[in-house]
């Protein structure tokens, strides 16, 4: 985290780097807490003061760090709005859960220095990330291959990489939602929810 002065100031970029980090984390653990990929392919680790899984399979995770810092820098640019985490049936191409992770900037200016102490805003992460995992006992168990699209609602003038490319927001019709905390760097504030198909 970037600090100026005390441990407590959250610049523009570190307060990027939280929410970075928060979704590389908030990947990992829904695409293992879903079961898209064997178990064995995680490793845990502690991270806010709770057990994470992170993947520990070379090739997605490569993929999940490309897309975050690429995330990261659309951030810190405020370029984007939100980032959706689509699973899709892998034969009938449906999408069955919907995990969106909205960004809003509340920092007028690139040099926007706000207080607020580090440990506080862990703790709210924390309580996000219970309440994902608790969400699992709710959710519709996955019983078909799926596979999984990162989605970014961006500024129509954002450039992206060659291999981002504009897609639907594979919305489910009629669909339940689920919405969790919210937490805040004082910068960020990043609302969490999911929407999913009804059994």
């Amino acid at each position: 985290m970037a600090a100026t002065g005390t441990a407590n100031a959250i610049t523009l970029k570190g307060s990027t780097e939280i929410v970075g980090e928060y979704l590389l984390f908030a990947l990992n653990n829904i695409l293992y807490q879903r079961g898209l990929y064997p178990h064995e392919m995680f490793a845990r680790e502690s991270k806010y003061d709770i057990p994470m899984m992170l993947t520990k399979d070379p090739a997605l995770k490569d993929y999940l760090q490309t897309i975050t810092t690429q995330l990261n820098a659309w951030i810190l640019e405020k370029a984007i709005d939100a980032v959706v985490l689509a699973i899709v049936n892998a034969s009938t191409l449906e999408t069955i859960e919907r995990w969106q992770f909205n960004i809003q900037c509340e920092a007028a200016g690139e040099a926007t220095t706000r207080a607020k102490p580090l440990k506080d805003i862990q703790r709210e992460i924390q309580l996000v990330f219970r309440q994902i995992f608790a969400s699992v006992s709710l959710l519709p168990l996955i019983n078909d291959p799926c596979v999984f699209e990162v989605l970014v609602y961006a500024d129509k003038d954002v450039k992206h990489p060659l291999q981002w490319k504009e897609s639907s927001a594979r919305v489910i019709q009629d669909g339940e939602l689920l919405p969790f905390r919210d937490f805040s760097t004082s910068i960020h504030k990043v609302s969490t929810l999911v929407q999913y198909k009804r059994s």
